[in-house]
């Protein structure tokens, strides 16, 4: 008979084979590693995009003062820590860094870790992880969970050397006064977790220790089929994400009542706590150790739509745009419309005086249909300038006209190949 975990392995190898991307059901950290990319940064995907990318010095580096793990480094098949036991060599300690010389990347994530988390990584909810593709397009995925600071730039000369002036690249798209450039910078993803968890999301310690240390802690999305809720709609709530699409959106794929709905307890996280060895999680501002129901069934507060926690997402990773695909069509807000313009994906806020980051750094959701940039005139607001990460994904979601409109965003970290000879992974990146 097989073991546990041998058994949750095999189910999820058969999972990711069979299932659509993002829809990996197995409780095992090995799901999110043999996941690949579901779409490339817009601007330079195309044909004849090459299938290996060209060779590159690649370094991890430990900023933090604690020490950190490399769950799959470059070249890695799977997670270095099969039995939750880590081999020594797979850490890095403080100030620490490693080297992978002549990395070419076909679609690879690197996983990390925390030094004193050697369990389930479980789709990167316990863990951080930067998705690499063969033209060096890069984006952090923070769609289930964040946690660590992490930062990743490309370099001339080593990884000592300089940030190409003209690196990481804008989003052609995200023109005006409303966006910054991080040229001749790291792109970051920062938070002081404890306090930009909302009260909507999960926030977890995963030991008694971690509570009394004031860290690691992790924030957990509430929303298991990480559907991105449009800025201009309503976060919906614990009732609301069990009924189907309103018209003239339709649920896709189509269950029997017009289900799946479209937004879901975290059960995926509830699978893992009683596996050997157990994933033991306590709630950070109680210190009360939480149960399988405590995701399963969750309060009404923590049972609804992850906006606020997809808010979070952007707002560390240099207030990256939010997702905008559709809006409320009337004013009982009955009936949604699709957010129509250009070639684009994210949105300015009506209003907004902030700055925003020209380009997307980190996944909060995903797929390849395009919607405005709105940036409205005379917004002060300022957003960087490119896709940084994912907040989110589109494991169930709805549709209009057969387009899907609850996923996220465009995201790209890119470096003309002949820019750059090195590109650094930084943990708890330096100021």
């Amino acid at each position: 008979m097989a073991s546990p975990r041998v058994g949750c392995f095999l189910m999820c190898l058969a999972t990711v084979l069979a299932a659509p991307e993002g829809q990996c059901d197995a409780s095992e950290e090995q799901c999110s590693l043999l996941q690949t990319h579901r779409v490339a940064s817009r601007w330079t995907a195309n044909s004849s995009r090459p299938r290996v990318g060209v060779a590159k010095n690649f370094v991890i580096k430990n900023s933090c003062q604690k020490p950190i793990i490399v769950r799959k480094g470059p070249g890695d098949s799977m997670d270095n820590c099969p039995n939750a036991e880590c081999p020594q060599d797979r850490f890095i300690a403080p100030g620490g860094t490693k080297e992978y010389p002549g990395f070419a990347p076909q679609h690879e994530n690197i996983v990390l870790s925390w030094g004193d988390y050697q369990n389930f990584c479980q789709n990167a909810i316990f863990c951080t992880s930067l998705e690499t593709n063969a033209d060096w397009s890069m984006n952090f995925a923070h769609q289930r969970a964040f946690s660590m600071n992490v930062g990743v730039g490309f370099f001339k000369g080593g990884p000592s050397g300089q940030i190409p002036s003209n690196c990481p690249r804008s989003d052609p798209d995200y023109k005006g006064d409303s966006f910054f450039s991080t040229a001749g910078q790291m792109d970051t993803c920062e938070w002081d977790v404890g306090q930009a968890c909302p009260d909507s999301a999960f926030l977890v310690a995963t030991s008694e220790q971690a509570l009394k240390d004031k860290g690691p802690f992790y924030c957990i999305s509430p929303d298991r089929n990480l559907a991105v809720i449009s800025e201009l709609m309503d976060n919906p709530t614990q009732d609301e994400c069990k009924k189907g699409a309103p018209a003239p959106a339709k649920t896709v794929p189509p269950g029997p009542d017009g289900t799946p709905p479209l937004c879901a307890p975290r059960t995926d996280v509830a699978q893992i706590m009683p596996l050997i060895p157990a994933v033991d999680l306590w709630d950070v501002k109680t210190e009360k150790q939480l149960t399988q129901k405590d995701f399963t069934d969750p309060i009404p507060q923590k049972g609804g739509g992850a906006k606020e926690y997809q808010h979070a997402v952007n707002k560390g990773c240099k207030n990256q745009p939010p997702t905008q695909r559709v809006e409320w069509a009337d004013a009982s807000k009955t009936q949604l419309r699709q957010k129509a313009g250009p070639l684009g994906f994210r949105m300015v806020p009506e209003g907004s005086k902030e700055k925003y980051v020209d380009h997307g750094i980190t996944f909060e959701g995903d797929d390849a249909n395009y919607y405005a940039i709105n940036v409205p005139e005379g917004s002060k607001e300022k957003y960087v300038d490119h896709g940084i990460t994912f907040e989110g994904d589109d494991a169930n979601y709805y549709a209009i006209n057969d387009e899907k409109v609850f996923f996220a965003g465009v995201v790209g970290i890119q470096c003309p190949v002949a820019d750059f000879d090195t590109v650094v992974f930084e943990a708890c990146p330096a100021a």
